[in-house]
């Protein structure tokens, strides 16, 4: 995915993974043009126990600030953490409210079966004006119906991509 977003869009292309062997990551990256970071994402700053290794996390506008990019524009942000994502997602929606940063388009997967938690994360992502435009389970991993892949796109976006194009509906 990312390696395609680079080369057919041009895009600046980052990753994170603070788990396995990140030296290896960081030189596939290298190879193919992507800059690979050995940390994680969460909602705050600070370090978390992943499969018994303490692994460095950042929020989002934690790793803007790190990397230069204060106030710039995420064309597609696209994250499976594993279930980093409703803590992460609230910081998140937050920063884009107060206008830290902004988002065109979120690829996500949750996680799980609390429905008051995904609740929260949709009607954040409503407030933050997010709107999904796709959806399917994740049939990998034998999770089922508990990983799903949601697309959501900003209203913004969504409006400077039609703004000059006619929508027509056929009944």
């Amino acid at each position: 995915f990312e390696v395609e977003v680079k080369h057919e869009l041009g895009c600046e292309v980052h990753t994170f993974d603070p788990t396995g062997d990140t030296t290896s990551f960081a030189k596939r990256a290298e190879e193919r043009g992507i800059n690979f970071h050995p940390i994680g994402l969460a909602g705050c700053d600070g370090n978390i126990k992943i499969n018994n290794e303490l692994c460095p996390v950042l929020s989002l506008s934690s790793v803007m600030k790190t990397l230069g990019h204060e106030g710039r524009h995420i064309d597609i942000f696209k994250i499976d953490c594993e279930g980093c994502e409703y803590e992460s997602f609230k910081s998140i929606f937050a920063d884009i409210r107060r206008k830290k940063y902004s988002i065109g388009q979120i690829q996500v997967e949750l996680h799980g079966t609390d429905f008051d938690q995904h609740q929260v994360f949709f009607t954040d992502a409503d407030s933050a004006n997010f709107l999904i435009f796709h959806k399917e389970r994740n049939h990998g991993g034998g999770l089922g119906y508990k990983a799903v892949e949601y697309s959501l796109i900003s209203k913004d976006t969504a409006h400077s991509i039609f703004e000059h194009d006619v929508c027509m509906a056929q009944f």
